[in-house]
Order: C-alpha cells, then structure tokens, then sequence
C-alpha cells in the first residue's frame, strides 16, 4: 500500500524564459542574466521541487522563487530562496502546500547592482491527499434522505457515525469509493448533529451533519390570492391574434370553478425550510427557487401538504392562464396586469445586467414589479412556472375545469422568464419542458381549492 502521494509520477513544468533586467545596465553592452530550464517536480500533497538556472553567475547575488495560489503574485506570496549561486544550478524545496490546490509561481534573481529579474508565471496543481471526501459538510432539513460522497484514498478506512438515526454504507474500504449517508426524518422538534469520522492509516477526516426539525406552520405558510370562478376565451383570443403561435389556437371558451393560486411565486427560503437545499442558480431568500424539475416540485408539496394539512397543487394550465389574465375582472391586457412589459415584468430587456456572474444578471426579487388586477406578482417574467397539465394541442371544445391531456412526454410552463424576449411572456404564451428537467429560470407557484 502506498503512503506516499506521487501527483502523477513526475510530473515536470518546464519553462525557458529570456528577460532581461527591469532596469538598464549602466554598461550597456553587457549581455543581461538569463532564468533559463525552470521546472517544478516532485510534486506531493505540501511539497514540491524547483529547479532552474540563471546565467552570468558573477552578476547574480540572491535566486529564489516566488509562489502562491494568488495568480498575480502580489501581497504575501510564499518565497524560497538562496545566496549559494555557484555555477548557477538552483535548486529550492517549496513547502507547506495544500492538497489539491492550484499554485502560480516564478523564478527571480537580484543583481549585484540591485536589478531584480523575473521570469513569467506559471502554474502546478499539488497532488490531492491520500484521503479526502467529496464533501465535508452536510444542512438538511427534517425529511428522510440519503446523501452520496466520494472518497478518494490510497489506504484502507473505516467509517463510523457518533448517531444512530445516521448510518454509512459500506462502513470500510481500501481505496477509492462511494458511500452513502442516511439519515432518518427528524421529529424530535430540535436541530440535531452527527459527525461521521472516516480514518486511515494515518490520518482520519470527518463529515459533519445537521439536520432541521420539522418547521412549524408559520415557516411554511404561503399568502394565497382568491380567484374567483367564471367563463373566458382561452388560448388566441381576437385582442391577440396577430401575435399568437400555433399552439395558442384555435381559442376556447373555458369555465374555471373557485380557486386560490400564490402571490408570489415560491421563493427560495420557502423552498429550503421544507427541502433543506437550495437548488437556485441565483441565490437570495426574496428570489424565486428555480432549477427544480416538475417531479422535485411534487415532492415539495407533498411534503408541504403533510406539515400543513392543507391540499396544495400545482394551478392547471386553464387556471393559470385565467389568474394571469386577471380573472373574471380581464381586461384583456397582453401581459399579466398590463400592455406594457416593464410595469409588471422582469425578462431579457430590463433586467439590471446581461452579463453572466453579475449583480442583477437572472432572476430578481419577488413582487418587485407591479401586480395584476387580482393582486398577483410575477406572471409574466422573472421565472417560467410549472403547470400540472401534460402538454398538448387545443381544440375548440367549451370545456370546464380542464385538466390536459391525461398522458404525455412533457408538462406545461407559463409566464416566460428573465430570459424570454416580449411575445414569450405574454399571458398566452405556452411552453413545455420534460418533467424530470431543471432550468435555472424554472420555477413555479402554487394553487389549492381553498385557502
């Protein structure tokens, strides 16, 4: 069994770089020292070895390397260096390094004249530990579950859990693994932690684990709007038809029976208080969850509904449509409460930036645009939102409380997103996306029968 980490045999970075001084010489035709055949090798978990040669040893007073995870090398780089120069082979140990981490360095040398001379900046990876986990720290909320970790060793272990409503499986090993840690559902009213320690032959590393309790019902109730029952022309309806798809026809007359739909959409802190995770792409409590596929989202109201007592569902696509069109109280607006996009909605053209990883780039703050007539937020823009139907072709039926089609390959979504141009987040537009699919503007609000 191996004890000793060696990062891919021996690993060699070799550079030759030609730079000259960063000042002149006063005598200016004397050729400048030369860095030449810089290498890094013998690369471990904390150590590595350097080696490179400088020329014009009688010029050259000090050599030494500077390097650092820091990739301009700036502040407090780490440096090993000499005053022995001889015939101008340096060699210098780097210590101190961290496994599986990304170092920039370069070779210097100071002149007797004071001129110091660099090379340029590269790079090495440090090999990873002889044990290590693919994650160290579990949240999870009060349901049942069971997470999957890597270990990646070059030694046996063994696995042990301080609780016993925390197990791991398979609880030894020699080499690399996946193990799985269970918990059971918390009902015990309080957090509780449990630590799984994995130990080698010469080392151990820990897992920690903390789990919510059940939330009460003020973590997890949702303000619901009353929508009242009435007749409508769903679908192409002749105040839209010069802008409407081929799936948005013919239009239908539909009559939807009372109902409840949500405010808002769900947020994200809404979502983690039941399912202890955040799947989002844009984090912050006040944005909408997204990246939750239509079968994730069953899960989350089944369990919302256990802790409730209530009978939350997702709106049909006939509801959804009639809520964004204002209800019974429609005044035929082409988006959800208004004829112009930027009053009541977050999409391509006005959110505050376009660039990816920016402030304001994807989704934004429920309830932050103005309402529609029946006081509800966001039903055009910010996130699409998952319906219950499965997707399908309109007929020209009258029908009441239509649920779709009764089978199919992909749900209904509504309401267009932060990424959608203006004709996709119309109260007509329609969607369709794979239930087991996430998408980071894909969420998705809520309806009951009753409040």
């Amino acid at each position: 069994m191996k004890t000793i980490n060696f990062y891919l045999g021996m690993l060699l970075v070799t550079s030759i770089v030609v730079l000259s001084s960063c000042k002149k010489s006063d005598d200016s035709t004397t050729t400048s020292p030369r860095i030449i055949n810089l290498t890094i090798s013998d690369i471990y978990e904390t150590t590595a070895e350097c080696a490179f040669r400088v020329s014009l040893v009688d010029q050259i007073q000090k050599a030494g390397l500077q390097y650092d995870t820091d990739s301009s090398l700036s502040g407090a780089t780490q440096d090993v260096s000499t005053t022995l120069i001889g015939d101008g082979n340096i060699s210098l140990s780097l210590t101190g390094l961290i496994g599986k981490t990304t170092y920039y360095y370069r070779a210097y040398a100071l002149t007797v004249n004071g001129d110091s001379i660099f090379s340029s900046v590269y790079n090495f990876q440090s090999a990873p530990p002889p044990l290590d986990v693919s994650i160290t720290k579990i949240e999870a909320s009060f349901i049942a579950a069971t997470f999957q970790l890597e270990i990646t060793a070059e030694m046996a272990w063994t696995i042990t859990s301080s609780q016993n409503w925390c197990t791991v499986q398979p609880a030894s090993g020699d080499g690399d693994c996946e193990i799985a840690v269970s918990i059971t559902e918390n009902t015990t009213g309080a957090i509780r932690n449990a630590t799984v320690t994995i130990t080698g032959s010469d080392r151990f590393l820990t897992v920690t684990i903390e789990q919510k309790p059940v939330p009460t019902i003020n973590d997890v109730e949702h303000t619901m709007v009353f929508v009242e029952g009435g007749t409508f022309m769903m679908g192409c309806a002749s105040e839209q038809s010069e802008d409407c798809n081929l799936d948005e026809k013919p239009a239908h007359e539909v009559t939807i029976s009372d109902f409840y739909i949500g405010k808002y959409e769900v947020t994200q802190e809404q979502w983690q208080v039941i399912m202890g995770y955040n799947p989002s792409s844009f984090s912050g409590d006040g944005l909408p969850v997204e990246n939750v596929s239509w079968d994730e989202v069953q899960i989350f109201i089944t369990w919302l509904n256990n802790l409730t007592g209530k009978q939350y569902r997702l709106p049909t696509e006939a509801e959804w449509e009639y809520a964004a069109r204002g209800g019974n109280g429609s005044t035929d607006y082409k988006y959800s409460g208004s004829n112009t996009a930027d009053e009541v909605a977050w999409y391509w053209n006005n959110i505050p930036s376009k660039t990816i990883g920016a402030e304001g780039y994807g989704s934004q703050p429920v309830g932050t645009k103005a309402p529609n007539d029946l006081g509800i937020y966001d039903m055009s823009g910010n996130v699409v939102e998952w319906c219950s139907d499965w997707y399908g072709a309109y007929n020209a039926d009258t029908q009441t409380d239509p649920t779709g089609p009764e089978t199919g390959s992909a749900r209904v979504c509504r309401g267009g997103g932060w990424v959608s141009n203006e004709s996709g987040i119309s109260v007509l537009y329609r969607g369709f996306v794979t239930p087991d699919l996430r998408l980071n503007y894909l969420g998705f609000r809520l309806a009951s029968d009753s409040n």
